[in-house]
């Protein structure tokens, strides 16, 4: 893959956006494609797992950062979603982190009386909990990235095994599925109710 990482994540039932992480000088040259070229272009890349690939909004470009508060919370104000952690999209991990972090602070606020010295040792709490999670999906995803986007010697070697490994084991599979799932620690109650739901 010498042509950065594409995704595409569901909207609606024939509909998916399109998120194509490249360096600003090829972001520029492909933005430059009228709409049949870069039509076509996705479908090369992408291939044909969703059928024939039609444009029904005009590309653009959006530059990419993590960005992390350096603190969970202050004032006994919460940060939360993007304002706490803003991830790169390619895999929706933002989205999935807020999740587990309502199932972890629902957990917390109905063991709680409300008064001042509980809601700051919830904020305290949650902070504490929720920071190995926050680290390693932010560590996997931007690492993902970094990982998919090089062309240097080392990274496609390894990315070429790592790659084969996904491919030929069930257990690396169910591994990083669990790690992008959150499920390498105890989930809130919220979450294991939707687990055991969908059983």
């Amino acid at each position: 893959m010498t042509d950065g990482v594409l995704a595409m994540l569901p909207k609606a039932k024939t509909t998916m956006g399109c998120v194509w992480t490249i360096d600003r000088d090829n972001s520029k040259a492909k933005l430059t494609l009228d709409n049949k070229e870069f039509e076509q272009l996705v479908q090369d890349r992408f291939g044909y797992r969703l059928g024939q690939i039609k444009l029904t909004s005009k590309p653009a470009v959006f530059p990419l950062y993590l960005v992390q508060a350096e603190q969970v919370y202050k004032n006994n104000v919460l940060f939360f979603g993007n304002a706490l952690h803003f991830l790169h999209p390619v895999s929706g991990q933002g989205m999935n982190l807020s999740i587990r972090d309502i199932g972890f602070l629902y957990d917390l606020l109905v063991e709680s009386d409300f008064s001042q010295n509980s809601i700051t040792a919830v904020l305290a709490e949650f902070a504490k909990v929720r920071k190995p999670d926050h680290d390693r999906t932010i560590f996997v995803t931007h690492g993902f990235v970094k990982w998919f986007v090089s062309n240097d010697t080392k990274f496609v070697a390894s990315r070429n095994a790592g790659l084969h490994l996904l491919q030929r084991s069930k257990l690396a599979k169910k591994v990083l599925s669990r790690v992008m799932m959150g499920k390498l620690s105890k989930g809130s109650t919220l979450m294991r109710k939707v687990v055991e739901d969908e059983r």
